[in-house]
C-alpha cells in the first residue's frame, strides 16, 4: 500500500468493494518475516475479473498468449453458466452441442 498515491482506508474500500461484486478472489496467507508469524489477504482476479483486465488493459500491456488464456477461461466460465442454466431449462444438450458446432465451423459472417 505504500507505493500507491491513496490512503490505506480508501484501498480497502476498493479491495472490498471489488471482491464483494467478484471482481477479485480474497485470500488469507500465513507469511513468516523476522521468525514472527503473521496472516496477509492477498487478491487475485477472479474469471469476472480477467474479463474486465481484458477490456481495460492497453493493447500492448498483455501478450497475444496472455489474452488466449483469459478468453478461454472466460470461455469455459460461461460454457459451465450455459449448461447449468440449460439443465435448469430442459434444454436438449444435443442441440446446444448442434448449435455450437454450427457457430463455430461457420464462415464469418458479414454485416
Amino acid at each position: 500500500m505504500k507505493k500507491l498515491n491513496y490512503s490505506n482506508k480508501t484501498v480497502i474500500e476498493n479491495l472490498k468493494a471489488l471482491t464483494k461484486l467478484s471482481i477479485l478472489k480474497e485470500n488469507m496467507e500465513k507469511m513468516e518475516r523476522n521468525g514472527r508469524a503473521t496472516w496477509v489477504k492477498t487478491y487475485k482476479l477472479s474469471s469476472a475479473g480477467k474479463w474486465f483486465a481484458l477490456l481495460l488493459a492497453e493493447e500492448k500491456e498483455l501478450s497475444e498468449k496472455e489474452k488466449a488464456e483469459i478468453f478461454q477461461s472466460l470461455f469455459r466460465a460461461y460454457l459451465k453458466w450455459a449448461r447449468n442454466l440449460s439443465m435448469k431449462l430442459n434444454v436438449d444438450r444435443e442441440k446446444l452441442k448442434d448449435i455450437f458446432t454450427e457457430e463455430i465451423d461457420s464462415k464469418e459472417r458479414e454485416g
